[in-house]
């Protein structure tokens, strides 16, 4: 009798829409249990949402373990860093034990896990990458998977590179206090990540094709439908009126700011005291929130570094379609021609900007009037 359960690994990549499923999963734990569906959070470190909903958990400890067997006295500061995210856990074995008594206990014949960090193996708000590291962590995968008794599918969302360089940067400025370099900087840095191609032929030579699953991600204004496609395209489940939703909050979601709302967080971030004595990084993140976005998906890039990119890796979409989905128009097919590309490129009115600055002032006097 073949007693072996499936995992599924959602493992990214950033910026598609995986804080607002990994949010939906854990509000809906109940629901999927119902389903023989497990999504463990109990072991997640609960002062945050963004960890408290994610497996962020599994992604430090993968990365402690490489860092220690490699020696690497460079990479302490990581831990250091990310070390209280974990809960107190130490290792990926008391983790994954932890995940298997759950399953057992409810007779789940699925685990999800969730942590977008893992498709590359670095965080959102950092610029090293190391290829070597995505392998040790592949295999490490792979390796407490036969451990556990697991057959892992592992699932990947891929967007489009303007787009997704564009989304980076935004969240490289926001997430990190300490993060203030402008964009062409940052993207001389970043590009060896944005080869998805060459990432995933990693991932591919530890993992058999059939336990693969790349999907696009579809940049659209609704958020739900990555929960709907993850649902169908994973779980073979059709989502209605009975699973709860996530609600707009800014804790659940994970907005990519207009630019000047990101120049505004990158001028204070480098120490600006004129910004610094109007207004917080908080404040500023609030109002990018609560103004509705303007599509601005690839408003730091150039028409012609847009069509560049376009054009660069167009071939490469194509060989990952051919090789994960069989279906050589996968992508591309979703992405507008060159002469397009810009069509959503919209910055904030003259009268938003306007309103910005009222709010700053008001602001500021009225933390003058309250420290009378």
């Amino acid at each position: 009798m073949n007693t072996r359960k499936k995992i599924v690994f959602h493992i990214g990549q950033h910026k598609t829409g995986s804080k607002f499923l990994q949010t939906f999963l854990s509000l809906n734990e109940k629901n999927l249990n119902s389903h023989g569906i497990l999504y463990p959070t109990a072991l997640n470190y609960q002062k945050v949402s963004a960890y408290r909903n994610s497996h962020f958990n599994l992604y430090a400890l993968l990365r402690k373990k490489i860092i220690e067997e490699g020696g690497n006295a460079g990479e302490d500061l990581f831990w250091t860093e990310n070390g209280q995210y974990t809960a107190g856990l130490n290792s990926i074995s008391e983790l994954f034990g932890f995940i298997e008594s759950e399953r057992f206990k409810m007779n789940a014949h699925t685990v999800v896990i969730s942590s977008e960090d893992i498709f590359d193996m670095h965080t959102a708000h950092e610029l090293k990458f190391s290829l070597d590291m995505v392998r040790c962590a592949a295999i490490m995968l792979l390796a407490y998977s036969q451990k556990f008794n697991w057959d892992p599918i592992i699932v990947i969302y891929l967007r489009r590179p303007d787009y997704l360089l564009n989304a980076h940067y935004a969240q490289f400025i926001k997430g990190k206090s300490s993060n203030s370099i402008e964009f062409n900087e940052f993207y001389a840095k970043f590009s060896p990540r944005l080869d998805a191609l060459n990432i995933l032929d990693v991932w591919g030579s530890i993992f058999d094709k059939s336990q693969i699953k790349v999907l696009p991600y579809n940049d659209t204004p609704h958020r739900t439908e990555i929960a709907s496609d993850f649902f169908y395209e994973v779980l073979n489940l059709n989502l209605d009126e009975t699973w709860a939703s996530v609600p707009h909050e800014l804790e659940y979601l994970n907005i990519t700011p207009d630019p000047e709302y990101t120049d505004l967080i990158r001028k204070l971030n480098s120490g600006s005291k004129f910004f610094a004595g109007l207004v917080s990084r908080e404040y500023l993140l609030r109002l990018a929130f609560e103004k509705p976005s303007n599509q601005a998906l690839t408003s730091f890039l150039s028409e012609v570094l847009a069509s560049s990119l376009i054009e660069k890796y167009a071939n490469n979409y194509k060989l990952i379609a051919e090789k994960f989905t069989h279906r050589n128009d996968f992508f591309i097919s979703q992405w507008t021609s060159k002469t397009q590309i810009n069509e959503h490129k919209k910055c904030l009115s003259t009268l938003d900007k306007f309103f910005i600055a009222l709010k700053l002032i008001r602001l500021k006097f009225m933390n003058m009037y309250n420290a009378l």
